[in-house]
């Protein structure tokens, strides 16, 4: 009876991946670190055959473990290089059975797939640690979500040979993911513009050109990035890259929301500089409404300007860290910087109130001229140019009087 049990201990332990051929050099799998390491290095020599003998393989038909071993050894590789983090430097810790060690986790489906090592018995009292039966029967599922779109296509040269830390068939998909989100870009941005035109024609509604005029070019640089953001996804670039390759796009998203209102602020502007030199008949009306419009445009520029910056620069770790120390002293330096600059930010917020109400206008001859100006009582001044800081007044001489916006402020035209 006891060799009877020794006997059928023994055949269920020569049992273990009977359908595999011996081994072409020795495999270590005496711990639950050996075995990662020498799967690893196994599955990145492309030697899958070897790498199989690190597998629990018995559920699979004795007829098909090599064929389905390989295979199942290069799908996991994958799956380890790119979702798991590991630190090979240290032991990995070994359950209160004893019978299992655990490599990390992965998300698959509703649940967590744990990637485990198991202890197998063979022959001799000897023990081996290979990966277990229940991640064996996952892998397939885990390539599914986490490995190489065309893993099973690309020759393993593709994968076995890197650039910068990004394998060739990453570097293929980059190149083919450029050329085709700039294709596709241009496509979009042709298709889109024409069902706008195709709208606009029949809504009658002349302002609804602006947009769609702005729209070209910085359209196109939106859905390129959008494009490239979304494909590289399909990449499975290491994080580090992928990171870049946000924030490239990111800031070019940026940059074309930043374009188009650019873009559409001067052709609103130019419109309404048209619309109002057909319609008006005062000359001195018209130069106005070119000063207000372009006082407004560079004020709306300006906040542009800033307000994309601030965007940019937030897509930084560095600068988010420290902007909360910065609001906290931005009181304090705001306080200090306008009481050392308020003539100078007085003079330019002077120099906007003047350009949108004005009270004296170029080309106006006045009284009020000839006071900001210090041209004698009985002469009038003539505006010269309005300026943000500063203004000009004419003398009856012909001589310029450079008059500061403060004091500008305060006259009236007549």
């Amino acid at each position: 009876m006891v060799l009877a049990a020794f006997c059928a201990w023994g055949g269920s332990a020569l049992a273990f991946n009977s359908g595999l051929s011996p081994p072409a050099e020795p495999v270590e799998r005496d711990t639950p670190l050996a075995a990662v390491q020498g799967f690893l290095q196994a599955a990145h020599a492309g030697h899958y055959d070897l790498a199989a003998h690190y597998l629990w393989l018995n559920h699979i038909p004795k007829s098909d473990q090599a064929a389905q071993g390989a295979r199942l050894a290069r799908r996991l590789r994958f799956v380890i290089d790119r979702k798991l983090y590991l630190d090979l430097g240290r032991e990995l810790a070994i359950d209160s059975s004893g019978r299992f060690a655990q490599l990390g986790t992965l998300p698959l489906g509703n649940t967590n797939q744990p990637i485990r090592l198991a202890q197998v018995d063979l022959v001799g009292d000897r023990h081996a640690w290979v990966f277990s039966e229940d991640t064996v029967r996952a892998i397939d599922r885990l390539y599914e979500n986490y490995g190489p779109p065309l893993g099973e296509f690309f020759p393993e040269f593709f994968f076995s040979h890197q650039l910068l830390a990004v394998e060739l068939w990453q570097w293929l998909g980059l190149i083919v993911v450029l050329l085709g989100a700039t294709l596709l870009a241009s496509l979009l941005q042709r298709l889109g513009l024409a069902i706008g035109r195709r709208l606009i024609r029949l809504t009658r509604f002349k302002w609804a050109e602006l947009p769609l005029q702005s729209a070209q070019g910085p359209l196109r640089l939106l859905l390129w990035a959008v494009l490239v953001v979304a494909a590289t996804r399909f990449l499975l670039l290491p994080p580090a890259d992928q990171l870049a390759v946000d924030t490239v796009s990111n800031s070019l998203i940026i940059i074309s929301g930043a374009w188009f209102l650019l873009r559409l602020l001067a052709r609103g502007a130019a419109r309404v500089q048209e619309l109002a030199t057909s319609d008006a008949e005062d000359p001195g009306r018209v130069r106005g409404l070119k000063t207000q419009l372009a006082v407004l445009q560079r004020v709306v520029a300006s906040a542009i300007y800033v307000v994309s910056a601030a965007l940019f620069l937030l897509q930084f770790e560095v600068v988010r860290s420290i902007g909360v120390s910065m609001l906290a002293s931005a009181g304090i330096a705001g306080l200090v910087i306008g009481l050392a600059a308020q003539r100078p930010v007085s003079s330019l917020l002077s120099g906007i109130q003047l350009s949108i109400t004005q009270p004296i206008r170029i080309g106006c001859a006045s009284a009020c001229w000839s006071s900001c100006a210090n041209i004698p009582s009985g002469s009038l001044g003539r505006g010269w140019s309005v300026e943000l800081t500063t203004s000009e007044a004419r003398r009856g001489c012909g001589g310029l009087v450079l008059i500061p916006r403060k004091v500008a402020r305060k006259s009236r035209g007549s």
